[in-house]
């Protein structure tokens, strides 16, 4: 260690220490993922690619066992040839679990990194999206495959792969339909374009609403291979953008009426739904609080009682899916006249002296 000497001729290990920390904060790196688990390579088809891409720093790259991960460096950032990012491909056709390590050495500082890229079969699948409720004739939602090895682990990606997507529906009529990456106002990615250039699927399919009920979306791997690997299933409930005036919760007295109306939000536009139709109805969930005539719910005796609006082609979902309100049914506290041109109120008598009359 190097020491300074102050004004007065003191040893000082400050300025040499500070330095030290700068150093081995400058030379910490890291990469996007731990480890990476790819499916094997299929026979004819396109080999699966990862990208590994480092913070900060420019790396060097190397694969321990060639025959089953290749590496090759993007974008050059130097003359000798390092990066900061690597594309992986799978090799491996074997049908054993086969592993490759990835070493990453920084061209300046000589730290390296490791990286296990594990290559394998897929053995189960299943679907993932953001939200199994879809608006009728709203922006397309993405539905995409995740694959699982024997132990259960998520492979890292499927590109490259072919699958085969199909839909059904409880009522045996249209509900979803799938839409073309191609067709749609998402960024394709690169796989996706080009498999649907040859009329193929992928890994990821965009799905919209046609009609309202219950649809089932599924998927199969195609190649022989993983012909044992059972199809995926979700199901999805298209409804529409509506929604009950008034919309809120509201408070009231016995033996007061509230008309309810049906709004249909579309594209930025409403319109107004007739109710009854013969697709929407309004329902309470609980009469002997309160009673209802067409589109107009009248309060019967304290209590709480939900107002929903019933889709006949969705009827059976669980209560709160549907557009509803709660009418809380209360006593009052007290009563009060108001004069509004001299903003004079007086109260009349507490609530406990009124009798309800029917």
């Amino acid at each position: 260690m190097y020491n300074s000497l102050d004004m007065y001729g003191t040893s000082s290990p400050i300025t040499v220490l500070v330095v030290v920390g700068c150093l081995t904060s400058a030379w910490s790196f890291t990469l996007n993922v731990p480890n990476v688990l790819l499916p094997k390579k299929l026979l004819n088809h396109p080999a699966t690619n990862f990208t590994l891409i480092a913070d900060t720093g420019c790396f060097t790259w190397l694969s321990t066992k060639e025959l089953v991960v290749t590496i090759k460096p993007e974008e050059k950032i130097s003359e000798q040839g390092c990066s900061r990012k690597a594309s992986l491909t799978a090799l491996g056709e074997d049908t054993d679990r086969q592993l490759s390590i990835i070493l990453a050495s920084e061209t300046y500082t000589g730290s390296e990194l490791r990286v296990d890229v594990f290559v394998d079969i897929i053995r189960r699948i299943t679907i993932k999206t953001t939200s199994l409720e879809l608006l009728l004739e709203e922006t397309p939602a993405t539905f995409e495959v995740v694959a699982y090895d024997d132990d259960g682990n998520t492979f890292s990606t499927l590109e490259g792969l072919e699958f085969e997507w199909w839909l059904d529906s409880e009522n045996g009529g249209k509900v979803v339909k799938i839409v073309k990456y191609a067709d749609s106002s998402y960024l394709t990615p690169p796989n996706i374009e080009h498999l649907e250039s040859m009329g193929k699927q992928g890994d990821k399919i965009l799905v919209t609403g046609v009609n309202t009920g219950v649809a089932y979306i599924k998927t199969r791997l195609t190649h022989p291979l993983y012909k044992e690997v059972k199809e995926a299933s979700v199901r999805v409930v298209v409804t529409e953008n509506i929604m009950l005036n008034p919309p809120y919760d509201i408070w009231v007295l016995p033996l007061t009426e509230i008309t309810y109306t049906a709004e249909r939000r579309q594209h930025g536009r409403k319109t107004e739904i007739e109710l009854p139709s013969d697709q929407y109805s309004i329902k309470i969930s609980n009469a002997t609080v309160a009673n209802i005539s067409v589109r107009t719910v009248t309060s019967l005796m304290v209590g709480n009682t939900d107002v929903m609006l019933i889709d006949k082609n969705v009827q059976h979902l669980p209560l709160g899916t549907p557009p509803h309100t709660t009418i809380h049914v209360v006593p009052p506290s007290d009563l009060s006249t108001f004069t509004q041109d001299d903003n004079y109120s007086q109260e009349i008598l507490p609530w406990y002296y009124w009798r309800y009359v029917a």
